[in-house]
């Protein structure tokens, strides 16, 4: 399932474009669309190939929807951290959920002020600085 959400987050994460939350969308459309919002959501159905290897991975055709939160806003402007929550009905089974979080920008970067990475390489063991 981590693989499975690796190659939805790169697939999407190429195509970032606005839409409206009532059209099928990109889920990187509709990321950058709750990033805007101002109630810090949107939703949609997902019509990208996030929602092709939910499909390939559930086995149902039925339609993925998508709704997207903003948990916390950064420094940054135009930065969030976004929760993605991805729903799949599947016939005669309990419906497919996946759930992520990510830190985003409006412009596809990662805000600045979201992690320290000399602290956290340190407590890898990498003891070079990343500036």
């Amino acid at each position: 399932m981590i693989s499975i959400l690796r190659s939805a987050l790169a697939a999407s994460s190429l195509m970032l474009v606005l839409v409206s939350s009532t059209q099928a969308a990109f889920l990187g459309a509709l990321m950058k669309s709750a990033i805007n919002a101002s109630d810090g959501r949107a939703l949609g159905v997902l019509d990208d190939p996030v929602a092709g290897l939910i499909a390939k991975t559930t086995g149902s055709a039925t339609q993925v929807s998508a709704r997207i939160e903003t948990v916390r806003v950064f420094r940054q402007a135009g930065c969030r951290r976004l929760k993605a929550t991805l729903r799949q009905p599947v016939s005669g089974q309990p419906e497919a959920v996946f759930m992520f979080e990510m830190n985003l920008c409006r412009d596809g970067t990662v805000p600045q002020d979201g992690i320290d990475l000399e602290q956290v390489a340190g407590r890898f063991g990498v003891l070079q600085s990343v500036r």
